[in-house]
């Protein structure tokens, strides 16, 4: 049985080169509005790691063997383009603040090329308050990073889902049925 508002049915299953690895801080991995995580729910080929569980260091010495990209808007952040190869997007998650320290705390991220998106503009609801400017929830950077390396028509049917999970988060903040 389905609870009211579940989207569960509606989470599209992409096939993508692209492996996604989303690494999120461990308070962050509780939250509800956690965007990350759903993003790599929609994609087969994608992995979440929760760093700061105390004992449970986090093991990226996979990604020396992999071409991998950090999804980092900063300005040493070069415009994500297609590339021809496939490879491993790693994805900070959390509040900007969170998100911006992961790469520089994690020794094997540190060193790996880091990408940022064209400049957008999103016409999508907002869960959370944006605190920069161009500002966009973690998945729906996601989506936009995978239209670029992949396809455009995955960009859309995970702008699509997230339009309704989104909508039907909001509708339940205001107390209408889902």
């Amino acid at each position: 049985m389905l609870l009211p508002g579940c989207v569960c049915a509606l989470i599209p299953q992409l096939h993508t080169r692209t492996r996604l690895l989303v690494i999120l801080p461990a308070d962050e991995a509780k939250k509800p509005t956690n965007t990350g995580r759903l993003a790599a729910l929609c994609t087969d080929n994608s992995q979440v790691l929760v760093r700061g569980r105390q004992d449970e260091p986090l093991d990226l010495g996979f990604l020396a063997e992999h071409n991998a990209l950090v999804l980092c808007p900063d300005e040493t952040a070069t415009v994500i383009e297609r590339i021809a190869s496939p490879v491993t997007l790693v994805v900070p998650d959390g509040s900007w603040r969170q998100a911006s320290k992961i790469p520089r705390r994690e020794p094997m991220l540190r060193d790996l090329p880091r990408v940022k998106l064209p400049p957008l503009s999103s016409q999508l609801p907002v869960l959370r308050r944006e605190t920069k400017d161009n500002g966009l929830a973690t998945f729906v950077a996601i989506a936009h990073a995978l239209g670029i390396l992949e396809d455009p028509a995955i960009e859309q049917s995970l702008l699509a889902f997230y339009g309704v999970v989104a909508e039907r988060i909001l509708r339940a903040r205001q107390g209408q049925p889902g």
